[in-house]
């Protein structure tokens, strides 16, 4: 076998074995999902697209699914599609490049999805639910990429956790039209452009760092 016959095996070869790599962590993101998806109750069968026969990432995808260049699954955007029960987002953190969780505006119920042990997640939509209850303060501990946290419209109640004051890279935070009661939180991010508190339970000063923001996202509490 000449120079030029080597090489072209060599480089088939490696063309195999990413190939057989890519459909690896396909196969092992589409178990990941679809164990997620036994958890959750679809009534309008939204994910009735996520088959064994397929895959996430692969033509045609599966609805909701956010994949990167890589072929990997990067985000879920189950947004509208009428899932209800409660939210376990366990099975999840399976997906080492999930960035991106999105679960707004269906009928999830019960307290709020553990999130903190996505190291890497950068946005969190979980408004327009029914979740109930109070969120643990150490809720965000070790969050170091997130950036957008939106809990609003549900029915939350207690303090908003003390945890997502240390989120250093935090830009968005909406939680109003909550039961949130006591203080706000005294942010300091540098890269915090908005804090939507309004129409909670709240009370006491609005932060220096934020004071410069929109009145009406202090609305409907007696915070001053």
């Amino acid at each position: 076998m000449d120079a030029e016959a080597r090489h072209l095996a060599l480089s088939l070869s490696l063309l195999f074995v990413l190939f057989r790599l890519s459909f690896s962590d396909d196969a092992s993101d589409a178990a990941t999902l679809l164990k997620f998806k036994d958890s959750v109750a679809d009534p309008s069968g939204s994910l009735d697209g996520w088959t064994q026969n397929s895959g996430p990432c692969r033509e045609p995808k599966w609805a909701g699914i956010i994949c990167n260049g890589d072929g990997e699954v990067y985000g879920l955007q189950l947004e509208n599609m009428g899932l209800s029960g409660p939210l376990n987002l366990g099975p999840l953190t399976d997906l080492p490049s999930i960035r991106t969780l999105s679960f707004s505006n269906n009928r999830f119920t019960g307290p709020m999805p553990g999130v903190r042990d996505f190291k890497g997640l950068k946005n969190v939509y979980l408004s327009a639910n029914n979740f109930t209850g109070g969120i643990r303060d150490d809720a965000f501990d070790g969050m170091r990429s997130l950036k957008k946290v939106v809990l609003s419209r549900n029915k939350f109640s207690g303090r908003i956790p003390s945890s997502l004051v240390l989120v250093n890279s935090l830009s968005e935070l909406w939680v109003d039209y909550n039961g949130f009661d006591g203080q706000i939180p005294n942010f300091q991010q540098s890269d915090l452009q908005v804090v939507n508190v309004s129409n909670n339970n709240l009370e006491g000063s609005i932060p220096p760092r934020l004071s410069a923001m929109d009145p009406s996202m202090f609305a409907g509490g007696e915070a001053k």
